[in-house]
């Protein structure tokens, strides 16, 4: 069987503007069926970027881990290198969108990204319009590793994980030369990020800020192990794509 696996080296991008958002840059990752598709991207205002504060919602959902710099979506709650934040489809949020400096961060969303606004939302912080997914619902993960110094041992923290298919994030802290197993994923497609330090995985060296996409159809799992000084992994498993090759 032919491995599909796919390395997509982040430094080796040049950073893409959006349309239509200035100060919003974007290097396009991967996309999916129906309009889904995984970014890393960039916001700065003193490149023109100016933070959102009228209340929306999507229609699909969205998930986020910052990965430079702070940001937020009500000035309240911030998100921080290895913060994360999953809102499901039709989560109301960005009432007083903020920056305290240049972020970058990976985005994940669910199908084409729309913009539906609330001009007068019923309270101040993210909440459904209608009813959250029972399997599935709003989180809100600040230093999910913890504040303590790396320990000895893997640490693998699941961030949003959809209780009845097994389909979300984790994120996974290594010591140096410790691996962490995928799990033989042939029912799903994974993606992961490597986050800080550098990790091997099939025999190729990866970097901070490098991305990889591997199929449920990939010929073997082999398990990410990092380099000296560790590594922090952001690790994703996503319903897996028709392939009938």
């Amino acid at each position: 069987m032919i491995d599909r696996t796919v390395i997509v080296r982040t430094a080796d991008m040049e950073w893409a503007p959006v349309p239509n958002a200035p100060g919003l840059f974007t290097k396009l990752l991967r996309t999916r069926p129906g309009g889904g598709r995984t970014a890393l991207q960039r916001i700065d205002t003193n490149e023109g970027y100016m933070p959102p504060t009228r209340a929306h919602f999507h229609n699909v959902y969205e998930e986020i881990m910052c990965v430079k710099g702070a940001m937020s979506f009500d000035s309240v709650m911030w998100l921080e290198p290895v913060d994360y934040v999953y809102h499901p489809p039709r989560t109301v949020h960005g009432f007083m969108s903020a920056l305290k400096e240049e972020a970058w961060f990976l985005s994940r969303v669910g199908g084409t990204l729309d913009f539906n606004y609330i001009d007068e939302p019923l309270a101040r912080e993210a909440y459904a319009v209608g009813r959250y997914p029972e399997t599935r619902p709003l989180v809100y993960a600040p230093q999910p590793l913890g504040s303590e110094q790396r320990g000895s041992g893997v640490k693998a923290v699941p961030l949003s994980v959809d209780a009845a298919s097994g389909v979300g994030s984790r994120v996974v802290e290594l010591p140096a030369g410790a691996g962490y197993d995928l799990g033989g994923h042939h029912d799903a497609d994974v993606e992961f990020f490597v986050v800080a330090g550098a990790v091997t995985y099939r025999d190729a060296g990866l970097e901070e800020g490098t991305f990889v996409f591997s199929p449920g159809r990939s010929s073997e799992t082999e398990p990410i192990v990092a380099a000296a000084g560790g590594a922090v992994v952001y690790v994703t498993f996503l319903p897996k794509e028709d392939d009938d090759a």
